[in-house]
């Protein structure tokens, strides 16, 4: 798996820098009142959605211009930070 970002607790969301082969940005991930899940916000521009897995974890869905491809990665806790895996 490799790493595109590294975030720390927030309140109840996650404050962090990305970098893919697209885009180096500051980005926040928040909880989406209307979904239910989580919305990864670069500005304040809404970039993916990411929701609750069983183990903790959260399944991010990035958009394309953000993580070409299948735009999916991880938000994992490892040794005291989150981090975003591919």
């Amino acid at each position: 798996m490799a790493t595109i970002g590294t975030f720390f607790a927030d309140g109840d969301g996650y404050t962090g820098i990305i970098t893919t082969s697209l885009v180096q940005a500051r980005m926040v991930i928040v909880p989406d009142r209307a979904s239910g899940g989580y919305a990864a916000l670069i500005g304040s521009r809404t970039v993916g959605f990411a929701d609750v897995l069983a183990d903790g974890t959260l399944a991010v869905q990035l958009d394309a211009n953000v993580l070409p491809g299948p735009g999916q990665a991880r938000l994992i806790a490892r040794n005291g930070v989150h981090v975003l895996v591919v």
